[in-house]
């Protein structure tokens, strides 16, 4: 066997063996559908799933591939208004989402918001456009990189193993706050933090004070949107 042949059966080795383990490897990611009819207090969205899932197969597991329907779960269904792309208002101030679930090859997205932290059935009165994202477990050979790209900007939440991508800590502002708590603890050096989408820089702009809060070097004025990534513990 000549040496090139040797580095090329060894190179391929070595790609069965990424692959294999890329297989192995799962992770709950976002997915958005855009320009929904919402209406009533509910929807079937099946249609819609089953054309953006890579695998349409409902599951209640963050390990099993398939579309994510356990309403026990931390997967809520994000909502955006599609002319506006803001938050949509039950018209209390209470954030309105969806949670997704499947029965009889029926995927069916029911939608709620939170009055005084007790989650109530929220209803569209007049036919509404909305984007929203929800999650499907898959592995990371076939992930779809773009697709998480694409829904990355608007969700405030991705669960993927331990990464904690867009933990949103906007509520904490209040104008004079430079001390902001994380929901997990994070690893040491793991933390990123953006400030109305712009990344920020670690040691600059802000720094890892304690395993679940960072302090900003200035304090973020209202209005300001502000969001981590870390690695949780």
């Amino acid at each position: 066997m000549s040496l090139t042949s040797h580095i090329i059966d060894h190179a391929k080795i070595d790609v069965q063996s990424v692959v294999a383990t890329l297989k192995r490897k799962k992770a709950a990611v976002p997915l958005e559908v855009i320009n929904f009819s919402a209406s009533g207090t509910s929807d079937d969205a099946t249609t819609q799933i089953t054309a953006t899932a890579q695998v349409d197969t409902p599951t209640g597991s963050s390990t099993v591939l398939g579309v994510v329907v356990n309403s026990t779960q931390a997967y809520q269904v994000r909502l955006r208004n599609t002319t506006t792309k803001n938050p949509i208002d039950d018209g209390a101030g209470n954030e309105v989402y969806g949670r997704l679930t499947w029965a009889a090859s029926v995927y069916t997205l029911t939608y709620y918001s939170a009055p005084g932290g007790v989650e109530a059935s929220y209803s569209f009165l007049v036919a509404t456009g909305i984007d929203f994202i929800f999650w499907e477990t898959v592995d990371l050979y076939t992930m779809d990189w773009l697709a998480l790209v694409r829904a990355r900007p608007w969700t405030d939440i991705a669960v993927t193993g331990n990464f904690i991508l867009g933990e949103d800590h906007t509520a904490q502002v209040t104008g004079s706050a430079t001390i902001f708590t994380c929901t997990n603890a994070f690893l040491t050096n793991s933390l990123k933090g953006y400030k109305n989408g712009i990344s920020l820089t670690r040691g600059d702009d802000y720094t890892e004070t304690t395993s679940t809060t960072y302090t900003m070097a200035i304090a973020p004025v209202a209005g300001d949107k502000l969001t981590v990534d870390y690695i949780r513990t």
